[in-house]
């Protein structure tokens, strides 16, 4: 079973010539009984990008982790730059939503 045709007729431009909700869900269902398994793209170039994509993902949860971990430092630095103190200034950044930034 192809999903080509399910898929062309799913994202059809005009909305009267989509599949209904009911109908794509059940060739889904009757395409994923057919193929139980983990499917692998069939194009070397696709494989390449899902592994590209990967690691793009684990970078941007690597640097994200790390600027939640130096955020809240650097900001008492700036304020203590910009304002000669840092603990009320950053109290009031902190409540207004940096906390949330930062994990």
């Amino acid at each position: 079973m192809d999903l080509a045709p399910v898929l062309e007729k799913a994202t059809a431009y005009e909305p009267r010539d989509r599949l209904p909700m009911a109908t794509f869900r059940d060739e889904l269902a009757a395409w994923l009984e057919l193929h139980p398994g983990p499917v692998a793209p069939a194009h070397p170039a696709f494989r390449q990008g899902f592994r590209a994509l990967e690691a793009a993902t684990f970078d941007v949860r690597r640097h994200e982790a790390e600027l939640r971990r130096l955020l809240p430092g650097q900001l008492r630095r700036l304020a203590r730059a910009q304002h000669g103190q840092t603990d009320q200034w950053f109290r009031r950044l902190w409540a207004s939503g940096i906390r949330r930034m930062c994990g």
